[in-house]
């Protein structure tokens, strides 16, 4: 055998004496889209989000009107503001309007319905508590807004114990404030500070602390004063030197158990706090409430 054939039979022997592995199979063929059904959510009931539903509410036009005088303690009021709001479930619309020189004004073609309506003149007057009707769908009302001075000085007082009692020591606690009208309608009282607070009055009451004294920063001053005898026993503070604002107490008892009667009538005795007001000077008057 030649050498040419030797190596031939050495690389055929080399390359049939090992084990040769065979090729693993393909994988098998699967769809590329599901079977499966979509879930239905008809029936999910999805979470709430904070936040309130607005609903817009209107004023008109309509088949309605408002018709209406503002008058005050000395008779009509010119220029006052009149503040009209139809509510609707959660939902309100305003209007304001300006009475003329006699205090008139009208508001025509408004929808029916729930309405609040209130008017002011700010520094001095207002109407505290709003007039709440129902306007029918062709109605025409007619209303007179009465409106309240609030100008000058306020007084609020509390006494304990409540009532006091005959030859037993009260502490007695008065507030001064000045009230006033602002532009929105809404009533302000501000405290007046370290201003002199004097108290005069019956006889049958014994101041037992300083008098005059000083208010504090919150306009408040305080004493302490005995009843020496049952019954209503008048009592005044003065602010600043001015006017004797008369305040109203309860009746000074003989034992917490006394049945008290009021200035003027019979009742059971108030044990929260008292008001007085008056005007500034000098067209100022006294008025106890």
């Amino acid at each position: 055998m030649g050498l040419g054939a030797l190596l031939l039979a050495s690389l055929l022997a080399a390359c049939t004496g090992g084990a040769v592995d065979e090729l693993p199979a393909p994988p098998p063929t699967r769809p590329t889209t599901s079977t499966t059904a979509r879930p239905d959510l008809s029936e999910v009931a999805l979470a709430g989000v904070p936040g309130a539903t607005t609903t817009s509410v209107a004023l008109g036009p309509g088949k309605a009107s408002f018709d209406g005088v503002v008058v005050g303690p000395s008779g009509p009021v010119a220029g006052a503001t009149i503040l009209l709001e139809r509510q609707v479930g959660e939902g309100i619309a305003s209007a304001t309007l300006t009475a003329d020189g006699n205090g008139r004004w009208k508001a025509e073609a408004v929808l029916g319905g729930r309405w609040r309506v209130r008017a002011w003149r700010a520094p001095d007057l207002a109407l505290t508590t709003p007039e709440s009707l129902f306007l029918e769908d062709k109605e025409e009302r007619q209303l007179q807004l009465t409106l309240a001075e609030f100008t000058g000085v306020v007084v609020t007082s509390s006494v304990a114990p409540s009532p006091p009692i005959v030859d037993e020591l009260s502490r007695l606690v008065v507030r001064a404030y000045t009230r006033s009208v602002r532009e929105d309608g809404v009533v302000r009282n501000d405290p007046v500070p370290f201003v002199e607070l004097s108290l005069a009055g019956s006889s049958q009451w014994r101041v037992e602390s300083s008098n005059p004294t000083t208010a504090d920063g919150s306009g408040k001053g305080e004493w302490f004063a005995r009843c020496t005898s049952p019954g209503n026993h008048t009592l005044a503070v003065r602010v600043a030197g001015g006017e004797a604002l008369a305040l109203k107490l309860p009746a000074c008892a003989l034992t917490p158990e006394d049945p008290i009667e009021e200035e003027g009538g019979t009742g059971e005795a108030e044990s929260g706090s008292t008001t007085s007001t008056s005007r500034r000077r000098p067209t100022s008057t006294t008025e106890a409430q």
